[in-house]
């Protein structure tokens, strides 16, 4: 059985160097709309026997891309959402607003809509249902943070693969089991 996976393809969207929380809640709402490059080379050589692809329109255009049959596109592939940690109208770093959001997800603040142990179930049922599908060949497509965890679950299940901290944009990583 080989599983691809593929990080969304970069997205084209610009950000300020500063923002308020409002500000940064708009631009994360902006950004999972936007459009993405899509001038990457086509690498994969396997014939994939079915694509799941988070719903998100960045990770489906990359999916089109890339696979040429019926897409499925599931929620349980999407990105770990980011909110503000705090209400301010004060202007802060966009990098201090990521970093932030990140932090607190991994420690479960009640500013961020998911859990981390909710996250890393989501993504461990997930990949149990692709596990017990049978299919052979499964292309993945989603989201950088998202991969670390589907990563981590396909090594815990006893998949061997390239392994990476960050995913890069439009790069096929291939586990095999």
């Amino acid at each position: 059985m080989k599983i691809g996976l593929v990080r969304h393809f970069e997205v084209i969207h610009s950000y300020s160097k500063f923002m308020t929380s409002k500000g940064f809640e708009e631009w994360v709402n902006i950004y999972d709309t936007a459009p993405v490059r899509q001038d990457y080379p086509d690498e994969s050589q396997i014939k994939w026997e079915r694509c799941l692809s988070s719903d998100l329109p960045r990770a489906l255009s990359t999916a089109r891309h890339i696979y040429k049959g019926e897409i499925i596109g599931t929620k349980e592939l999407r990105e770990v959402h980011i909110s503000p940690v705090f209400k301010t109208n004060i202007k802060l770093p966009f990098a201090l607003w990521t970093v932030l959001g990140r932090m607190e997800w991994l420690c479960s603040h009640g500013s961020q809509n998911e859990k981390k142990a909710e996250t890393e179930e989501r993504i461990r049922n997930f990949i149990s249902y692709v596990i017990s599908s049978q299919e052979n060949n499964t292309l993945l497509v989603t989201h950088g943070f998202s991969m670390k965890y589907t990563q981590e679950d396909l090594l815990k299940q006893g998949f061997k693969g390239e392994k990476f901290i960050k995913a890069q944009n439009g790069k096929m990583y291939i586990f095999k089991k």
